[in-house]
């Protein structure tokens, strides 16, 4: 991988941005009776036939060792872009009211003040099988991994998220997870 961009940013929630990327922000519309990231297909291909159109494969990772009952054990990668309005320098601000002693809390209302900006941000998320051989079903899901901002393309993004995934983990894969298998990067 290229030399990891310092001035990326890990963006607040990998869900919100799953949420932003492909439903807009907003899960009004979104058909309870049918979740859009699970699919019940034989392979992966259906699901990832609705990713949004600038998503781009990043990696795949085969772990060397099955889970008891499991049958697919591969897991495809992903990034793809959202966008979303935020405060300009509010970054800078919120952590300068901190500094100066002011209640989060205020400082979080007072961090939103000021010109408005539309800003590029990333989601790496994943592709993986769920199924069990007590299972019936084969059970594709989407599930959000980790997402940034301040990336100036999709691999810069992909390169820092996964460095920062495999080598920090996040809320759902510990790092060492990462090392149980076969990470095969593809860009």
């Amino acid at each position: 991988m290229a030399k990891i961009n310092s001035q990326i940013h890990r963006f607040h929630s990998p869900v919100d941005a799953l949420i932003s990327a492909f439903h807009g922000g907003s899960l009004e519309d979104l058909n309870k009776d049918k979740f859009p990231h699970t699919s019940y297909s034989n392979d992966h291909l259906e699901l990832e036939s609705s990713n949004t159109d600038d998503t781009i494969p990043v990696a795949t990772f085969l772990r060397n060792e099955q889970l008891p009952d499991e049958i697919i054990k591969k897991q495809y990668l992903y990034v793809c872009s959202f966008e979303r309005e935020t405060t300009l320098g509010g970054r800078e601000k919120f952590k300068e009211y901190l500094d100066n002693g002011m209640d989060i809390l205020e400082a979080l209302d007072k961090g939103y003040e000021g010109p408005k900006i539309i800003k590029t941000c990333h989601l790496l998320f994943e592709i993986r099988g769920d199924r069990w051989k007590n299972n019936d079903d084969i059970n594709w899901v989407r599930l959000a991994l980790y997402s940034c901002e301040d990336a100036s393309s999709h691999q810069e993004a992909a390169e820092w998220m996964l460095n920062e995934l495999t080598t920090k983990g996040n809320e759902m894969y510990d790092a060492d997870y990462f090392k149980k298998g076969t990470l095969d990067v593809l860009i």
